[in-house]
């Protein structure tokens, strides 16, 4: 059995500010939302998720939420208020969740970036993660269905029902999880070649 993170992150956006890559006045990938599960993954066997994590997090610099990320993530400026932590503790939290950073992390594009941006904003020395790979490039090399979707579409675009939330982070990981175990079972997705990749 492989066991490895699958994670992914929610962060402040505005109408228009992914098409101009957050380069408008005072906007910033500031982090809202680290989500993760820990999957063990073997040869002819459904995936296993052996544990979760989610954590909300206070953004400094835009610390109101627009209503534009609010509905586009179901999370609410309360929710952020009241449950959120300071970016730092997310952090480490999260590296610990990865084992101190030893698991390979699997994000659906290049999360890692994120978090560190994060830590440039607010001057914080990165934690060493040993591995970070984007899952959602390899697949599409590989050509697997779908690959081209966002995260939270994969699993209902493989026929998979899920309730939720897509663009939660919580949600979206799952959702990669429930394709991987569909690109498992066709045989599209071969392990001894994900356990090559994952062990790289």
């Amino acid at each position: 059995m492989i066991t490895f993170v699958l994670f992914d992150t929610e962060f402040t956006a505005w109408p228009g500010s992914q098409n101009r890559n957050w380069s408008g006045d005072n906007e910033y990938k500031e982090l809202i939302q680290i989500a993760a599960i820990k999957v063990g993954v073997s040869a002819h066997q459904p995936i296993k998720i052996l544990s979760s994590f989610n954590e909300l997090i206070k953004p400094q610099i835009n610390p109101q939420l627009s209503p534009y990320i609010i509905e586009l993530t179901g999370i609410s400026q309360t929710m952020v208020d009241e449950l959120g932590v300071d970016f730092a503790s997310a952090l480490s939290a999260f590296h610990g969740f990865a084992e101190q950073g030893q698991l390979a992390c699997l994000s659906w594009g290049n999360d890692h970036h994120i978090l560190l941006e994060n830590c440039d904003y607010y001057g914080l020395t990165p934690p060493m993660f040993q591995t970070c790979l984007n899952v959602q490039a390899w697949a599409i090399k590989e050509a697997l269905p779908c690959a081209q979707y966002c995260s939270g579409d994969l699993a209902k675009q493989l026929g998979v029902s899920m309730k939720g939330h897509a663009h939660n982070a919580l949600f979206d990981v799952n959702s990669i999880a429930r394709a991987m175990d569909v690109w498992l079972k066709s045989e599209a997705l071969d392990y001894k070649r994900l356990m090559e990749w994952v062990n790289q």
